[in-house]
């Protein structure tokens, strides 16, 4: 679950923040729900790294992060995408050394064929 609130004073973002939580603590008691606080994260995206904000669920304060992992995309507080794209080389390399192992090096396939084979891999990761 994610929730956003939007602004320029870093006291109403908390607090409208602070009350979508307690909606959806309210919801998840409800339909029997249990929250994993301890991978429950707050992000303040465009700060300085000066402003903090408070949020708590049931008394219990929910650590703030300054990068953070969601539905598999790397995000920062600065929203730059530098983590990401580092990640997503990483996870091409490796699989291109994957492929380039099936085919013995470069006595199974020609080189071309191989170029071609990573230029899809780097493609399809970083879709």
């Amino acid at each position: 679950m994610a929730s956003h609130a939007v602004g320029d004073d870093v006291t109403i973002i908390q607090s409208e923040l602070q009350r979508n939580l307690c909606v959806f603590t309210e919801w998840a008691k409800k339909w029997d729900l249990v929250l994993n606080l301890q991978k429950t994260k707050s992000m303040l995206f465009g700060s300085k790294g000066t402003d903090n904000i408070q949020l708590c669920i049931e008394g219990i304060q929910i650590e703030q992060v300054c990068e953070f992992k969601y539905l598999g995309i790397t995000l920062d507080e600065q929203l730059k995408f530098d983590a990401q794209a580092e990640y997503s080389v990483t996870k091409a390399r490796k699989a291109f050394a994957k492929v380039n192992r099936l085919f013995d090096g470069r006595n199974g396939i020609s080189v071309r064929l191989q170029i071609e084979l990573y230029k899809c891999l780097e493609y399809s990761v970083a879709v």
